[in-house]
């Protein structure tokens, strides 16, 4: 008899677990929704492919490849875009393969994003035409 009540208390105890965990689990965050924005090229940068990863608009990964080389003394920066004010990103060189660079900025309340070349080290605002650039 202490048998059966041993493990009947010990069944008790385990499905209390059980529910326990599954509460857990269904007290958890949905996964961050992810969205995928592309960019479109113009001038040297028509065949780039590039493309934005936005996870829950505070978070962004733009990703590029094909990208030509930057000038000499030159480097392309990532700018978040809301209304007409551009406000300054990521930096990234190419390479043969493809790139990623974390967008620094919240995209929540971002219009656009685009990509510009600057002088190395980037710049406060940009000084020549986006390369690329994603409405958002």
């Amino acid at each position: 008899a202490l048998l059966v009540i041993g493990l009947f208390s010990w069944n008790m105890v385990r499905q209390g677990e059980v529910q326990d965990l599954q509460g857990q689990v269904e007290n958890r965050q949905d996964p961050p929704v992810s969205q995928m924005v592309e960019l479109e090229g113009s001038g040297a940068a028509q065949r780039v492919q590039a493309e934005v990863m936005i996870l829950e608009k505070d978070r962004a990964v733009l990703m590029v490849e094909n990208m030509p080389p930057a000038p000499e003394d030159r480097t392309y920066q990532v700018w978040v875009i809301e209304g007409d004010d551009p406000q300054p990103s990521a930096l990234f060189e190419p390479r043969e393969e493809p790139v990623a660079a974390v967008v620094e900025d919240p995209l929540d309340e971002a219009d656009a994003i685009a990509v510009t070349v600057e002088p190395e080290g980037g710049s406060q605002q940009p000084t020549t035409d986006p390369m690329l650039i994603g409405k958002l």
